[in-house]
């Protein structure tokens, strides 16, 4: 076994993982798969944990008390300081359920175990991962379970005498773990993305390095070729990675093979100053620091900002997190780890009863923000009055209590189903507007059937990718909708997200359609409306709903309104934006254009009822209203007040119609 004691070149490693998984954080395109950073630190902590354990195995000198001793002094000290004050920055900034969660969130991760919590929650790459400054604990969670049962296992493999059998062990645990991440990727992702046993084949690659490293090649120059390979895999995978990838599954094999190469590798001569080159090794040395430090940093900048990094702030953010965690390793990381008084036993003594100190009375001050509701008295009165709803994203949606469904109804009921008077069709972003149209049409004695699915995209052979597969339920929807419009002479009402679907459009079969730029979608979304048209008879009125304004960089006007007091005022101004600016401006021209010069279609826009001449606004808070539950759907308020708009054009079509 090899006797190196220290490896330059996996801190040259560490640099390298660490800053893909920041570049990826801070939106950088060229790093979409910069999330493979974590699997690379699984496999540096297979390898070393298994060697150091194994090595002092084999000479009769391991302890269990100083090697979790080792770890806790290694990650738990500048682990304290980032919850601490992650949880006071939390209390300043925070809106009450952002503050509720970050409370569970914190007790989780002090217990080891914050893998299971975000399990529960949304995926690590849904874009609420903006609210949580502790998700990237889970990796950490994963390393600490990681930590607990691998030198027991060891134990009673060297206790039973079946040390010489590790290596067969390693391999059949990685087969069998990767074998079920593949698996159940399609069933259950986050379980796979979250859970150790889908890890264990990442931990076992670098664990069993230990016993490859005995093997060495005659010629020298293999262990450049080991290094270079492992290098481009790693590489590959940041470049060509995306949020879409199946993973972790099969495809994390790439950047774990590659860290293995790169480790075996690491005996070159020329290709590993890449990586032993000061300035790499000293990244490396400060990675944990940088780990844990760049994402609350992160989200806690863009809570504040309400929207997405410049460039010139994510250069000053990146010269930020790197000073805090240089100062965190120099007086905080190297302090507790690095210095030999700490290998006497009072000390350790002292080091394990303050831990458990802190560990109490975080988990304390977190309980105090959860049963306190998130402290809503840190919000402004007047926003509590207008958010008052304990859950507003969820329950101010403008199609609450109204279901996706085929055939549901608005209005007036009717005993005679087919006794209809308007169709409403499309996706989320048509039922939006279902609390303002079921009492327009109650009040009108109108009844309307409606064809709606969350994410469905209408048009002849077309449907939308729902994680690299045709979304089947659309399809039904789609020809369900045709089939109808073979008979039917009463007017359609169709609205959706006109402008985001461009990377998720496919056929029946499943096979992508993609566009190089946004003119070649804009094109392809009127054409499919012609499309359509053409399969309505003739004299059938077609109205279309053009797109809401929104600033597609924000996160929503409802934390926005229920955020502390103390950082809101940034917050409030970016919910008034230039009208310029707003994301659906473009295609709503484009539709504008298209049925100015048809017979039988009107257009509809949003933006004449939630901007003037130069801004856009989100909320009226001279009424009392907010016009949005989310940063680009439409509240109950919003939906009332964009129909009222609306009203004399869509009832006298109707009218006309009947």
């Amino acid at each position: 076994m090899l006797q190196k004691k220290y490896f330059a070149e996996i801190d040259g490693l560490r640099a390298i993982a660490v800053l893909g998984v920041i570049f990826f954080h801070l939106g950088f395109s060229s790093f979409s798969g910069g999330f493979i950073g974590v699997d690379i630190f699984f496999v540096i902590s297979g390898f070393l944990m298994t060697r150091n354990i194994i090595v002092n195995m084999q000479k009769g000198s391991f302890s269990f008390s100083k090697f979790y001793i080792r770890r806790m002094r290694r990650l738990l000290p500048v682990f304290f300081v980032v919850l601490f004050l992650t949880l006071i920055f939390g209390y300043l900034l925070f809106a009450p359920e952002h503050l509720i969660k970050l409370g569970k969130s914190l007790i989780y991760s002090l217990l080891g175990i914050s893998n299971f919590f975000f399990l529960g929650e949304t995926g690590y790459f849904n874009g609420i991962s903006e609210f949580k400054p502790l998700l990237h604990t889970w990796s950490l969670a994963v390393e600490w379970q990681f930590y607990i049962l691998l030198p027991v296992i060891f134990f009673f493999l060297f206790r039973f005498k079946r040390k010489s059998k590790i290596p067969f062990y390693l391999i059949l645990g990685g087969i069998v773990s990767l074998y079920f991440s593949e698996k159940l990727l399609t069933i259950d992702p986050s379980a796979v993305f979250f859970l150790l046993p889908f890890r264990v084949v990442e931990f076992a690659l670098g664990a069993i390095l230990v016993w490859l490293l005995q093997f060495q090649p005659r010629r020298k120059i293999i262990f450049e070729l080991f290094m270079i390979l492992g290098l481009a895999l790693i590489f590959y995978g940041f470049f060509s990675f995306t949020k879409n990838t199946p993973f972790p599954g099969f495809y994390a094999m790439i950047p774990c093979l590659g860290a293995v190469f790169v480790i075996y590798g690491s005996q070159c001569k020329f290709v590993s100053f890449l990586l032993k080159n000061p300035l790499s090794v000293g990244i490396g040395l400060i990675s944990y620091s940088l780990y844990l430090i760049h994402w609350p940093v992160l989200v806690f900048y863009r809570y504040w900002k309400n929207s997405e990094l410049l460039f010139k702030e994510q250069i000053l953010f990146l010269i930020i997190i790197f000073l805090l965690s240089y100062l965190s390793y120099k007086f905080i990381e190297t302090p507790f780890y690095k210095r030999k008084i700490q290998e006497k036993k009072n000390s350790q003594r002292i080091f394990i009863w303050f831990s458990v100190l802190f560990v109490i009375l975080l988990i304390f001050f977190s309980l105090i923000v959860v049963q306190k509701s998130g402290f809503p008295n840190r919000v402004e009165t007047r926003f509590l009055q207008i958010n008052s709803d304990d859950n507003f994203y969820n329950r101010s949606y403008g199609g609450i209590g109204h279901r996706f469904s085929v055939m549901g109804t608005l209005g007036e009921s009717k005993t005679n189903f087919e006794d209809y008077d308007v169709i409403l069709m499309g996706d989320s972003y048509s039922l939006q507007y279902a609390a303002g149209l079921d009492i327009l049409f109650n009040q009108q004695n109108i009844t309307a059937i409606t064809i709606i699915d969350y994410g469905c995209l209408f048009g002849p052979n077309l449907t939308l990718l729902n994680k690299k597969a045709k979304n089947n339920t659309c399809i039904v929807q789609n020809k369900l909708f045709f089939d109808l419009l073979k008979n039917n002479t009463k007017p359609i009402i169709w609205s959706q997200s006109w402008e985001s679907y461009d990377l998720f459009i496919c056929d029946f079969n499943g096979d992508q359609i993609e566009f190089e730029t946004d003119d070649q979608y804009n094109d392809f979304m009127i054409t499919n409306i012609k499309q359509v048209r053409d399969r309505i008879m003739p004299e059938v009125q077609l109205i279309i709903i053009g797109d809401t304004p929104t600033m597609g960089k924000n996160f929503g006007i409802s934390s926005c309104l229920s955020r502390s007091k103390y950082f809101q005022s940034n917050c409030i101004k970016s919910m008034t934006f230039p009208k310029s600016e707003a994301m659906g401006i473009e295609i709503n021209s484009r539709i504008l254009n298209y049925t100015n010069l048809e017979k039988n279609i009107v257009f509809l826009n949003p933006f004449e009822v939630f901007c003037d001449d130069d801004f856009c606004y989100s909320f009226d808070l001279g009424k009392n209203k907010v016009w949005y539950q989310d940063k680009s759907h439409l509240s109950v308020s919003g939906s009332i007040e964009a129909i009222n708009y609306f009203e004399k054009d869509i009832i006298r079509i109707i009218k006309d119609s009947k």
